[in-house]
């Protein structure tokens, strides 16, 4: 999904932000021209005053090409304080609940290799669908983190959630086998 964020661009060189708009993902642009008269001084001696294309590019893109497009130079990047505040917020939140996320799915992981110790009291029935139910509830689990973790921290989660589940197979087998029924 691609959240776009609004922004204003002036600018009298069309082609610098033509580049930079191309190489990234752009939700919407629109650009309007006006042609204006600078009028000063500095002209007086000139018969006619200069006259210059400004360009206004009205554009909505991801947030995190915002850093990119206000280090453009020569021109006039812009956008809304109160929505540029509750955008950043809201990515330092999203890391926050990665993060979370991540280190649920280790600790869930971590209990049930814990908890597949088998009991003197335990049937072996009862130990292969306990079993059986702990590795699917903690492969529905992690589907739900993996879901919720971005591409980068998706192969990190990925991997760690793999060997502990490998993990959590051989100690089951091993108790399985070893174990006096």
């Amino acid at each position: 999904m691609l959240s776009c964020f609004p922004i204003t661009i002036i600018t009298t060189q069309k082609e610098p932000v033509e580049q930079a708009v191309s190489g990234m993902k752009v939700c919407s642009v629109s650009v309007q021209s006006e042609r204006m008269t600078f009028d000063s001084s500095i002209f007086n001696h000139y018969e006619t005053l200069p006259v210059k294309e400004i360009y206004l590019y009205s554009m909505k893109i991801p947030y995190e090409n915002w850093g990119e497009v206000k280090k453009m130079e020569d021109v006039i990047t812009e956008a809304n304080p109160y929505v540029e505040e509750i955008v950043s917020s809201y990515g330092v939140s999203k890391i926050k609940f990665q993060l979370f996320s991540f280190i649920f799915s280790m600790l869930v992981g971590i209990y049930f290799v814990f908890k597949i110790v088998a009991s003197n009291k335990m049937s072996k029935k009862s130990f292969l669908i306990v079993s059986i139910i702990i590795s699917v509830l903690y492969i529905v689990a992690s589907i739900f983190v993996l879901n919720s973790l971005p591409a980068f921290l998706m192969l990190l989660s990925a991997l760690s959630t793999g060997i502990l589940f490998l993990i959590y197979a051989i100690i089951t087998l091993i108790n399985y086998r070893l174990a006096k029924w």
